[in-house]
């Protein structure tokens, strides 16, 4: 399961309200929630299931030296680092190609 804020589902991209996120595998598929956080007015819910998907990866891009020190950048299954965001989030549902978000202006250079 994952849980994330999001604020790029209006356009322009990233200007819209703040929804909370959530993504979990059940039995009976994907199941996709959106809550709109703080003064979001008069916006409900939404929610969906994907039947079809019966398996979900999350993975986030740590920067070069951001947490590890290493210098290289990786895809981490967590993310430790409690003041600090992602360059990117990677998804993957179940044996589909993995789609990349960018979080940052990083993501793009670590590519």
């Amino acid at each position: 399961a994952a849980t994330f804020l999001s604020q790029g589902v209006e356009t322009p991209a990233g200007t819209g309200t703040i929804w909370r996120v959530s993504l979990s595998v059940r039995a009976d598929g994907l199941h996709i929630r959106a809550v709109p956080t703080g003064g979001a007015g008069a916006r409900v819910p939404l929610a969906t299931v994907l039947p079809q998907v019966k398996q979900l990866d999350v993975e986030a891009l740590e920067t070069a030296g951001l947490a590890s020190g290493s210098g290289a950048s990786s895809w981490r299954a967590d993310w430790p680092v409690l003041r600090s965001m992602p360059s990117a989030v990677r998804i993957t549902l179940g044996d589909r190609m993995p789609v990349v978000f960018p979080v940052s202006p990083l993501a793009m250079a670590a590519r």
